[in-house]
């Protein structure tokens, strides 16, 4: 997995440069990217079913729930990243299907609501939750997940830990704090039932 997504420039398919473009890597991100990722798309169309990270950026449901189905692992590690479905689903800025129940299934097949990377090695984490909720220094080309608070809302339900610290970074360069309102109901500033 790298740390840093934003450097990654050399890319093996057209899906990977696709995801490269789609999500957030919180270095250069911009609608130009996004817009570059749909033109992938366009002229590729079958980057929409290349593979579990590719439906799940994408939010497609029903290609996900079949590719589970035929054995494909909810955690696998792929794309340019080597980010987990879940990690491509909570960064993606594009698409149309529905998140949600994408994350509904990858959850339910075993994909960890605290799936996270080490950007450019340091901590915290961006995890799921720090995607689906956006921001950051740059927050108007980081702007949050369209389904921002229905995914926060499944991930902490599914054992996301609600004291993510880059998470809380990332949405204090705004004024929207709505944020803090479903974090302070899952447990934030209260220990995580998973920590030892």
């Amino acid at each position: 997995m790298t740390t840093s997504p934003h450097r990654v420039t050399e890319f093996a398919t057209p899906a990977d440069e696709f995801l490269a473009h789609a999500c957030l890597t919180y270095g250069g991100d911009s609608p130009a990217r996004r817009d570059h990722a749909r033109a992938l798309l366009a002229a590729h169309p079958d980057i929409a079913g290349a593979s579990l990270h590719t439906a799940a950026a994408l939010g497609s449901a029903d290609v996900v729930a079949d590719l589970l189905s035929r054995g494909q692992r909810a955690d696998e590690p792929g794309g340019p990243f080597g980010w987990e479905p879940l990690l491509h689903l909570a960064f993606s800025r594009v698409g149309d299907g529905d998140p949600v129940e994408c994350a509904r299934l990858l959850v339910g097949a075993g994909a960890d609501p605290n799936a996270g990377y080490l950007w450019e090695g340091l901590t915290p984490p961006f995890t799921a939750l720090t995607g689906a909720f956006g921001g950051g220094e740059d927050a108007a080309n980081c702007p949050p997940h369209r389904a921002a608070t229905e995914l926060a809302e499944l991930l902490l339900r599914a054992g996301a830990d609600p004291n993510d610290g880059q998470a809380l970074y990332n949405r204090m360069f705004t004024a929207d704090d709505s944020h803090l309102e479903l974090l302070f109901a899952h447990g934030l500033g209260r220990p995580c039932a998973t920590s030892p």
